[in-house]
């Protein structure tokens, strides 16, 4: 596939370096997590869960993909 991110098809892939966007805004804004990925996945270690919702400062609501 022609994105970085997608060259292993739709295998489970973490992507830290994406938690790191949330600190480079100005103004806080809304969190979207997930669109093609489940961020629950079994192969998904809790370690990074725990991450991702640590960017989210004062979370009034995380949307994922059920």
């Amino acid at each position: 596939m022609g994105h970085a991110h997608y060259r292993n098809g739709f295998d489970v892939a973490l992507h830290e370096d994406a938690l790191d966007l949330p600190l480079r805004w100005k103004r806080p804004q809304a969190i979207f997590v997930n669109s093609m990925s489940d961020l629950y996945h079994r192969d998904v270690p809790l370690r990074f869960i725990k991450k991702v919702f640590a960017r989210c400062r004062r979370p009034t609501g995380i949307v994922t993909r059920s």
